[in-house]
């Protein structure tokens, strides 16, 4: 009898403890608070949301994979990371995908990130004020994908140019950027100069160089013509 009476007395406390942990983790341990990382456009409250964190969940029972699917189902967001804060706190790390520039093809405008990301298929008026990428051979372009493009070298090379753009901060100085030979780039500027990159080798060079030229011809009031970039450190300039 009083082996029976401990075995009734440990599964009583048993169902105690399980309904303690239970209520600890329904109340106690679940995220209260949700804090993103990363977005300057897309609102912290819509992040959560795809998250699946709008409602809730237990700090120990975090499923990253969800959370990282949800993210990462809006196109103009990626997923980083997570740091937990015990007991009830959560980070969310993100990155934002920024347009860049306007990629012309043959079924429309798109607005595209320095990666070769499709982010929106946009109209006439909306181009303005970016710089357009012409002259890419594509294959197939769908939105919230990289470009396909049957030349990848072309793409290769667009993208390191606008990379180094954005870096350097200088996009709003050029209209287009033709890609259609690898070898041959050409840009050009909103003042209307004509500019001949050769190929996307030492671009840093060449875009620093092209930067300090545009700014002394503009003091100058120099006329439009064509510019030689080629060589790193050196332009040739020669008028209309």
């Amino acid at each position: 009898m009083k082996s029976r009476g401990a075995v009734r007395r440990m599964i009583l406390l048993l169902v105690l403890l399980i309904a303690v942990l239970v209520i600890l983790n329904e109340t106690v341990f679940r995220i209260h608070s949700v804090r993103i990382e990363g977005n300057y456009r897309i609102p912290s409250g819509d992040i959560v949301t795809l998250a699946g964190l709008d409602t809730g969940a237990s700090y120990f029972f975090i499923n990253e994979e969800r959370i990282a699917e949800g993210i990462n189902s809006n196109r103009y967001l990626v997923y980083r990371k997570l740091e937990k804060t015990f007991p009830d706190r959560l980070t969310l790390f993100v990155t934002e995908k920024t347009p860049c520039c306007v990629l012309k093809s043959t079924n429309g405008l798109y607005l595209m990130d320095q990666e070769g990301m499709v982010l929106e298929k946009i109209g006439q008026p909306d181009a303005e004020g970016w710089i357009t990428v012409t002259g890419l051979t594509v294959r197939e372009i769908r939105v919230g994908s990289v470009v396909n493009s049957s030349n990848p070298e072309q793409l290769k090379a667009c993208t390191l140019i606008l990379d180094e753009m954005l870096v350097q901060g200088v996009t709003g100085l050029f209209s287009e950027m033709n890609c259609s030979d690898p070898g041959r780039l050409f840009l050009t500027s909103r003042d209307g100069y004509i500019i001949s990159l050769g190929d996307a080798k030492d671009i840093r060079a060449k875009i620093l160089t092209i930067r300090g030229v545009l700014e002394y011809m503009q003091i100058y009031d120099m006329p439009p013509g064509s510019l030689d970039a080629s060589v790193p450190g050196n332009i040739t300039y020669t008028p209309e």
